[in-house]
């Protein structure tokens, strides 16, 4: 248990609340939060964090070698996602308001199967 509490996820957990909403848009429960003064942004996401279920496969992009897909797990997020949970990323700025559907953040590991980045682990 010690480990898991103490795991560095990439992100601040002490200020992470999440809970489903399946029920209710995402725009009716961010509205009705962010009147609370205490609470200092909202993001959403399409799975639960820790536990991110649905995979896809990438088949190519700037610096992927050509014929080789990989298998990724994604997880469907909003503009401000890597804002609110104070996500680091060595390259780039995560996703601007004007994003568009196909969009990829990816990490280290997603890029290094690809053979894309000499350095990652």
């Amino acid at each position: 248990m010690k480990y898991l509490r103490e795991k560095d996820l990439g992100y601040e957990k002490e200020y992470v609340f999440t809970f489903p909403a399946y029920n209710m848009p995402f725009s009716t429960i961010k509205t009705e939060l962010m009147q609370d003064p205490a609470i200092a942004g909202i993001t959403g996401a399409r799975d639960n964090i820790m536990n991110v279920g649905s995979k896809t496969s990438i088949p190519k992009w700037e610096g992927s070698v050509d014929g080789q897909n990989i298998m990724v797990a994604q997880l469907p997020i909003d503009t401000y996602f890597v804002r609110v949970m104070s996500l680091s990323l060595l390259s780039g700025n995560g996703f601007s308001p004007n994003a568009t559907e196909g969009e990829a953040i990816l990490n280290e590991r997603a890029i290094a199967a690809n053979g894309a980045c000499g350095s990652c682990k």
